[in-house]
């Protein structure tokens, strides 16, 4: 009876052992990251202000499932229109990853792409368009390391139109970040009809701070084509361009901004061409709260200030500014350099950067000037320049 019960046991044993399987041999399928695709707008009417589309929103498959890759595409039929990918943080800080893109291109060259990096506890779109017009927006994400920015992502980073079809007859102003925090570019302006008399385009390079680094004005003329204007490399996170109008008008006009992008130069700036002489104006003299004549415009020429040197000295709390504006002591001036302060004989000593291209354009019609200022101040100045 042992011997029986023995053999019973044996064969439950081998039973069992083929009724379950190994763990090792267990298939239960294939594993992936997961990438995120989702409608976040479509046909949206925009308001005039930010809207915001976010993950913690419940937007259908808009979904922060730990991707580090994003793509917005936006299609829009807006005359203004602006769109950047955010980051949330834990606290619910807001970060802007991505460039930020603006305006809506004519042509089907061009496109409303932007791509970022990065993992953040919620993803954010934000919209900025003119109010009564309609937009929609795509979103992708992904795991790769680091989104490619080239294509429409390239050209929406490197070229920008901040103004189209606006009114001729009013002033206006924006300010947007620029792609490297370098000014070197093309700004493209052009008239829908002929445009008013003594209108001009400001272009000031703005650190994070909102202090002034550089500025330049350009002459628009009233004609329908195209007006180039080279604009000068140079420390610039962030731009403002400003159009002031020179009187009444019915027509529109487009503003564009193509900067220079990395690895390229821009060839019309004759401070970078090793070929163009360069001219060196100097000044030395003591004045108070006068514009010291450096350079006279002449005909229809502008003047690309390459470089510059000066040395302040006097007492009271002696200042320098180089400037430009019009007449012998530029009156109505806009600034080129920030304020150089100087102290007692022999006084301190002021240098632009390397020359690498024109740090500022003084328009046709303008002359450029040393400002002193300070109860005495002594100078003994000069600047580097091309006209042409």
């Amino acid at each position: 009876m042992t011997k029986r019960l023995f053999q019973y046991f044996f064969v439950a044993l081998v039973l069992i052992s083929c009724a379950v399987p190994r763990s090792a041999a267990q298939y239960n399928g294939s594993f992936s990251l997961q990438t995120v695709q989702a409608t976040v707008a479509n046909t949206a009417t925009c308001t005039g202000s930010a809207q915001t589309f976010s993950t913690s929103q419940n937007i259908p498959n808009f979904k922060n499932l730990g991707q580090t890759s994003h793509l917005a595409t936006a299609t829009s039929s807006a005359a203004t229109f602006q769109m950047e990918i955010d980051g949330i943080d834990n606290l619910g800080n807001v970060f802007r990853l991505s460039d930020l893109q603006v305006g809506v291109p004519t042509s089907a060259k061009g496109g409303l792409v932007v791509t970022a990096s990065g993992y953040m506890a919620n993803i954010q779109i934000s919209v900025t368009c003119s109010a009564g017009a309609t937009f929609s927006v795509s979103y992708s994400g992904s795991f790769s390391p680091q989104p490619p920015n080239i294509a429409g992502a390239l050209l929406v980073a490197v070229d920008k139109l901040p103004f189209q079809t606006a009114a001729a007859n009013a002033n206006a102003s924006t300010t947007f970040p620029t792609p490297t925090g370098n000014s070197s570019g093309t700004l493209i302006f052009q008239y829908a009809a002929g445009g008013p008399t003594g209108s001009t385009v400001q272009l000031q390079c703005l650190s994070n701070n909102s202090n002034n680094l550089s500025a330049s004005q350009f002459a628009i003329a009233t004609g329908t084509g195209a007006q180039l204007f080279n604009v000068p490399a140079g420390s610039c996170p962030f731009v403002t361009l400003t159009y002031t109008s020179g009187g009444a008008s019915a027509t529109t006009y487009t503003l564009e901004y193509v900067f220079t992008s990395s690895g390229s130069t821009n060839q019309i700036d004759p401070c970078a061409a090793p070929g163009v002489f360069k001219n060196i104006a100097t000044f030395t003299g003591t004045a108070t709260n006068v514009g010291n004549l450096m350079v006279a415009s002449s005909g229809t020429a502008q003047i690309y200030v390459c470089g510059w040197n000066v040395q302040v000295f006097g007492a009271a709390s002696p200042t320098a500014v180089l400037e430009f504006g019009t007449g012998g002591t530029c009156t109505g001036p806009t600034v080129v350099t920030g304020t150089y302060a100087g102290s007692a004989s022999p006084g301190q000593f002021f240098s632009s950067p390397p020359i690498t291209g024109s740090h500022a354009i003084v328009p046709a019609g303008k002359n450029l000037c040393w400002f002193s200022g300070g109860t005495t101040t002594s100078l003994a100045a000069e600047v580097i320049y091309v006209q042409q």
